[in-house]
């Protein structure tokens, strides 16, 4: 389901916290890698449950409409949040 950016785009840090795991997601050029409780640094921490993760993956759905609705809360960069989310390919 992964899309990889272009080969000349810098790596992308996201946490997601799903009750009280949190794991830190790195999207490269040539993969993703997943930490669960990592302490690295990110460019973006989202908590939200495992529903609102799959819709943020999977439909339409925007960081901020998530966030708006409370369904989100987001810490760090949206930007890099909604981008990370906009990696994963919905037809796969």
């Amino acid at each position: 389901m992964y899309r990889p950016p272009t080969p000349e785009t810098p790596a992308l840090a996201v946490r997601l916290v799903v009750g009280v795991d949190a794991f830190e997601v790195t999207a490269t050029p040539s993969g993703v890698t997943l930490v669960r409780g990592g302490q690295s640094e990110v460019h973006a921490t989202v908590r939200a449950d495992v529903r609102t993760l799959r819709a943020l993956i999977f439909t339409g759905l925007t960081v901020a409409a998530a966030a708006d609705a409370g369904d989100v809360q987001l810490s760090g960069d949206a930007d890099a949040a909604q981008r990370f989310f906009r990696l994963f390919d919905k037809e796969r």
